[in-house]
C-alpha cells in the first residue's frame, strides 16, 4: 500500500506542481500580512475597468479560504502551527481539485508538536480527496465545482495578469 501511494504521488507530482504554479499566480506572497482592502485593490488593477465583479469574487475567495494561504507560508511555519488552526482555520471544503492539487503540494511531509499524528492525518485527508477528485477526473466525472471554483475558472491571460499586479508588490 505504501509503495502504491508513492507511486501516485510521483505519477501526480507535475499535475500537483502546476497547480500549485496557477494558486500561487493568484495568492498574493504577503498574503498573511496583507489586508482585505489592499488585496481588493490590486486584483482591480490587474483585472482592469468593468471587472468589478470578478474581482470582487476573486478577493472574497482569496480572502476567505485560508486554506489557500498556506501555498504561500514558509514550510517552517507550517509545520510548527497549532493543530486548532488545522482543523478550523484552514478546512478543506469547498476547495476544487486545482485548489487541492496546490495545497497538497505545498504541505511539508512531517511537522513538528505531533505526537498524536493529527496533523498528518489532517494531511492524509487531503492526499484522500485529491485521489479520489483526481480519479473522477480521470472519468471525466468532476462537478463543476470539483473542477474549478467559479471565482477562478477564468481565462489564464486574466490569471496571468493577476500574478504579475499582486506579486509585484512588495
Amino acid at each position: 500500500k505504501a509503495r502504491e501511494a508513492s507511486k501516485w504521488d510521483a505519477d501526480q507530482a507535475p499535475l500537483n506542481q502546476k497547480a500549485l504554479r496557477v494558486m500561487r499566480g493568484l495568492v498574493p506572497v504577503d498574503i498573511t500580512s496583507s489586508s482585505l482592502q489592499r488585496i481588493t485593490d490590486e486584483v482591480n488593477d490587474a483585472l482592469g475597468p468593468g471587472r468589478e465583479a470578478l474581482a470582487k469574487k476573486l478577493t472574497k475567495r482569496i480572502w476567505g479560504t485560508q486554506s489557500l494561504w498556506l501555498i504561500r507560508m514558509p514550510t517552517e511555519r507550517i509545520r510548527r502551527s497549532h493543530i486548532a488552526d488545522f482543523r478550523t482555520r484552514w478546512a478543506i471544503s469547498g476547495l476544487d481539485i486545482v485548489e487541492l492539487r496546490a495545497l497538497y503540494a505545498a504541505l511539508p511531509e512531517t511537522f513538528e508538536q505531533d505526537r498524536s499524528g493529527e496533523k498528518l492525518a489532517w494531511r492524509a485527508s487531503i492526499r484522500a480527496k485529491v485521489v479520489a477528485l483526481a480519479e473522477k477526473e480521470a472519468k471525466n466525472r468532476l462537478t463543476p465545482s470539483e473542477k474549478r471554483h467559479a471565482a477562478s475558472a477564468r481565462p489564464s491571460g486574466i490569471l496571468w495578469s493577476v500574478t504579475r499586479a499582486v506579486s509585484s508588490r512588495g
